[in-house]
This record gives structure tokens, sequence and C-alpha cells, in this order.
């Protein structure tokens, strides 16, 4: 399995740098949020911070392809989430594996399935990049 030749983060990266470090690894990238665990946000663009929040809310940690693009959540043990929006060309698997890295989280899989409210949070974080 690939995740097992990336050795893991040995701790979560400080928010200003988890942004940097999603945004600089993963191609295709239009935005990143971070939801720290005392509920404050900080995205890039600032736009992404609500449609983030809102997307966080119904997906614990997984990744929607939608026609818009690719929507993922990676949710950390204590707590924290980065929220990745991404163009349709996006490979999910290295943005998956970027985003967990940086807050030394588990990798997120697919949802196969997702509910229309997932969808819908999906194409609102996408349509604010």
């Amino acid at each position: 399995m690939v995740t097992d030749l990336v050795p893991p983060m040995p701790s979560p990266l400080p928010v200003a740098q988890v942004v940097a470090y999603v945004r600089e690894l993963s191609a295709d990238v239009r935005g990143v949020a971070v939801l720290a665990a005392d509920g404050s946000i900080h995205a890039e663009p600032a736009a992404l911070g609500p449609p983030a929040a809102a997307l966080a809310a119904l997906l614990e940690h997984g990744w929607v392809r939608v026609p818009e693009g690719l929507a993922l959540v990676v949710r950390s043990a204590a707590g924290a989430s980065v929220v990745v929006a991404a163009g349709p060309l996006a490979l999910a698997g290295p943005t998956a594996l970027d985003a967990a890295a940086a807050l030394a989280a588990p990798v997120p899989g697919p949802i196969p399935d997702p509910s229309p409210p997932v969808r819908e949070a999906a194409r609102a974080l996408l349509a604010a990049t």
C-alpha cells in the first residue's frame, strides 16, 4: 500500500504551515481551510471558511468528488480538521495523503455514495474558491 511507504509526520504542523504544506505539495488545490479544535478557522482564500466548516460538520473524514472538483476533509485525533478544495483533475490519493500528513492524521478514503447534503456542501466549498 502506498501509504505504508510514507512515514507519518511526527506531530501536526502549525496552522499557517498546514495551508502552505498542502498547497505546495498537492496539484490543483484551489483552497485550504484549517478548523482548529478551539473553533477558530484559518482559510485561504478567506471565503472558504464558512463552506469548509459546513462540509466538516457533515463529513467527518473522507473525500467526495463532484463535477466541480474534489472536496476533502481530514480530522485529527485532537479534533482539528483540514478541508481541501481541489479542481476536477486533482488526484484524490496524493491530496489526501498530503492533508493527512500535515495533521499527523490517518489518510481519508472516498465516500462511495455521499448524501445530497454532502454533495451540495462539497459544491459550495468548491464554488468559494
